[in-house]
């Protein structure tokens, strides 16, 4: 599909809109839109029970998503709980991180400590 030139939108309701746009060779194209609470976003729909683009006005509130449109919000949502879950483990991997460095900084004070400690004060070489 190339869009050449803008497109417009027929509101039908607050969650179904009418997507118009001209492709390459000037002929204007629509199909409906849905809107997807869970993902926020935009999808392809169709209006049940007609089959007519011509009736696609009469569709508000009487649309379902196409089934790409069904595969597409559910690998959106499969994919934001991984990020979810990855986060999760980051932050606690990051946690755990910090405490190992808290305690590998403390270990590397006492090292620093240690040799001036055993600094004898009769031998002039350090």
């Amino acid at each position: 599909m190339l869009i050449t030139g803008c497109s417009s939108y027929t509101k039908l309701s607050n969650t179904e809109r009418i997507v118009t746009y001209l492709n390459f060779f000037d002929k204007e194209i629509s199909y409906i839109e849905k809107f997807d609470i869970q993902t926020n976003e935009w999808f392809r729909a169709v209006c049940k029970g007609l089959t007519s683009s011509t009736d696609s006005k009469k569709c508000s509130n009487n649309t379902e998503f196409t089934d790409l449109s069904k595969i597409k919000i559910s690998y959106m949502l499969e994919n934001d709980e991984k990020d979810l879950n990855n986060q999760n483990s980051n932050s606690n991997d990051s946690g755990e991180t910090s405490n190992e460095n808290e305690n590998d900084d403390s270990e590397e004070e006492e090292e620093e400590e240690d040799p001036e400690e055993d600094w004898d004060p009769n031998n002039s070489d350090e």
